[in-house]
Parts: structure tokens; sequence; C-alpha cells
């Protein structure tokens, strides 16, 4: 799972089951999506500044 000692970790309970997922921090998050960039992206209308 690549959890260290003394990393903080949330408990999800998903479709009866406990996930554990780390806390990351701002410094890990850093090019978390770098891989992710060809996926399509709409926003929805209510996302969208006013003309």
């Amino acid at each position: 799972m690549g959890l260290q000692p003394g990393q903080r970790i949330k408990f999800i309970e998903k479709d009866g089951h406990i996930v554990l997922s780390p806390i990351l921090t701002p410094d890990q998050l850093v090019g978390f999506l770098k891989d992710k960039a060809h996926l399509p992206f709409e926003r929805e209308k209510s996302d969208r500044p006013l003309p």
C-alpha cells in the first residue's frame, strides 16, 4: 500500500468493506495527475463563468 510509519490514513466504508487510504500531503500531490493528462474533461454548465 506504500504506507510509511507515522503516516496518517483515512478509513472509508465502501460496499460493506473498509478501505484504508493514505492522507497525502501537498508535497506528495505534486505531479499526481501528470500521467492522467490525456483524460477528457468537460465542465458542467454551472461551473462556467457567466458572459
